[in-house]
């Protein structure tokens, strides 16, 4: 599918903030998280299958262990049959950190969830790996790449 250029200037400018990586088209997104505060969100999405990088502002003594116990209260809050997530120490671009290992049911959907997240200068950086079930081992290695590969600039 190919735009003109008058319809790439139509386009809301979330949907034109898009580029290719290893040969994936991912689209960028800037989203408000707090008064003052944004998440830039790098999102890769195909069919029942996401993987997501973003980063929020946290505060100074914010553990990625504390900001995980917050995240995972809200997202109980929405889903429902949320079992009791798995954690194990994982290191995302030479900074420990935690990959927790969870599911939820939305709309009668059940979805699978890892997410690997890291705490460095204020931020928390996560990458998320959402599937649903019959879907789910199919791109774990693309999100175990994932992981392996990411860095810090």
């Amino acid at each position: 599918m190919k735009f003109t250029n008058e319809e790439t200037l139509k386009m809301a400018t979330t949907f034109k903030k898009q580029f290719i990586a290893n040969g994936l088209v991912t689209h960028v997104m800037k989203r408000k998280s707090a008064k003052n505060s944004f998440c830039y969100e790098i999102r890769y999405r195909s069919n029942r299958f996401c993987i997501s990088a973003a980063a929020n502002g946290v505060a100074a003594d914010e553990t990625v262990e504390t900001w995980w116990d917050g995240f995972y209260e809200k997202f109980a809050s929405v889903y429902s049959d949320c079992g009791e997530p798995e954690s194990t120490d994982v290191t995302l671009g030479g900074t420990d950190g935690e990959k927790y290992t969870f599911s939820g049911t939305l709309n009668g959907q059940e979805y699978k969830y890892i997410i690997a997240a890291c705490v460095r200068g204020g931020y928390v950086y996560y990458l998320t790996y959402t599937s649903t079930p019959d879907y789910y081992e199919n791109h774990l290695d693309e999100f175990d790449k994932t992981v392996e590969n990411f860095s810090f600039r």
